[in-house]
C-alpha cells in the first residue's frame, strides 16, 4: 500500500476539531454517545482475525457490541469536569470494569475502556486537533494503561483509515486496513502473556503481509489475510489490544464528524441499555 495518501492525510490529526458544545451535559452525552458507538463499530466490524465476529454464528460480536452500553455513564462520568486527572480516570475505569464479563474483557472490551475513558476526558478538556487530544489523554491516563499506545492510532491506524477511503474502500474494509495495521504494529501483551512472544511476530508477520499486498480489497491481500487467519485460528491468538486501539481509531476518526457514522448505532444502543 502507497504511503503517499496515509502522509498526506496525517494533515488531518492537526486540522481543528469542531467546536465543543457549550453545555456541560451536552458535550458528556456527545462524547459518551461517541465512545459507545466506536466501541460497537469495533465489534460489527467483520471479518477480524481472532476476535469476536458478527459474521460468526455464534453471536459473539453482536453481543460484544450491545456489552458496550452499560458503558455510557463512565464515559459521561469522565466528560462531566474538564478537571478530569488520571485518579478520576482510574476510578471510574475500576468500576466500569466490574461491569465487564471476562469473555468480553477477553475480546477488547477492557482494553477499548482503558484508551477510552482518557480520550473522553481529554476531549472534554478543551478544543484542539486529534493529536492534542492524545496528548493530554496521556497525561490523564492510568499508570497501568499503556498511553504510549496512542501512538500507534495516530501514526498507524488513521493514516490507514484515511488512505483506505481515499483509495474508494467501503467502510469496512477501510476499518478492517485500520486494524491490520494496528495488528502489524502492536506488541500485543496480552497474546504474549497468553501465547508467547513468537505468537506476536506471527501476528505482526501475517498482518503485515496483507497490507504490504494491498490490504484485503486486493486478490493477493485476499490470500495473504487468509493465511493470518489460519494463523490465529491454529495458535489460538486473541489480539484484543488491538480491538480496543480500534475502538480508539474510529472515536478519534467520529470526533472530527459533526454527525458520526455510527452516532445512530450508538442512540440505539443506549437507549435499550438504560
Amino acid at each position: 500500500m502507497s504511503t503517499a495518501p496515509a502522509a498526506r492525510d496525517t494533515a488531518s490529526l492537526d486540522r481543528p476539531l469542531p467546536r465543543l458544545p457549550r453545555s456541560r451535559d451536552a458535550l458528556s452525552r456527545d462524547l459518551a454517545e461517541r465512545a459507545v458507538a466506536a466501541v460497537a463499530a469495533q465489534a460489527l466490524l467483520t471479518r477480524k482475525p481472532g476476535l469476536a465476529d458478527c459474521a460468526s454464528d455464534d453471536g459473539r460480536g453482536t453481543a460484544l457490541a450491545a456489552s458496550a452500553a452499560p458503558l455510557y455513564e463512565a464515559f459521561r462520568t469522565v466528560a462531566s469536569s474538564d478537571g478530569t486527572t488520571s485518579a478520576d480516570v482510574a476510578a471510574v475505569r475500576d468500576e466500569a470494569e466490574a461491569l465487564i464479563m471476562d469473555d468480553d474483557g477477553r475480546l477488547g472490551l477492557v482494553q477499548a475502556l482503558r484508551v477510552l475513558l482518557p480520550l473522553v476526558a481529554a476531549r472534554a478538556g478543551g478544543d484542539g486537533s486529534v493529536r492534542e487530544v492524545c496528548a493530554r489523554a496521556e497525561r490523564v491516563a492510568h499508570p497501568r494503561a499503556d498511553a504510549a499506545a496512542l501512538s500507534l492510532v495516530t501514526g498507524f491506524a488513521l493514516p490507514a483509515l484515511y488512505e483506505a477511503r481515499a483509495c474508494g474502500l467501503d467502510e469496512n474494509a477501510a476499518r478492517l486496513d485500520a486494524l491490520l495495521a494496528l495488528m502489524a504494529r502492536r506488541q500485543d501483551p496480552a497474546v504474549a502473556d497468553d501465547r508467547g512472544p513468537l505468537a506476536v511476530r506471527m501476528l505482526r508477520r501475517d498482518a503485515a503481509a496483507v497490507l504490504e499486498a494491498g490490504g484485503r480489497s486486493t486478490e493477493e491481500g485476499t490470500r495473504r489475510f487468509g493465511v493470518l487467519e489460519d494463523t490465529v485460528r491454529r495458535y489460538g491468538i486473541t489480539p484484543a489490544d488491538s480491538a480496543g486501539l480500534l475502538a480508539a481509531t474510529l472515536f478519534l476518526d467520529a470526533l472530527a464528524d459533526p454527525a458520526p457514522r455510527d452516532g445512530a448505532r450508538a442512540t440505539q444502543l443506549t437507549a435499550s441499555g438504560s
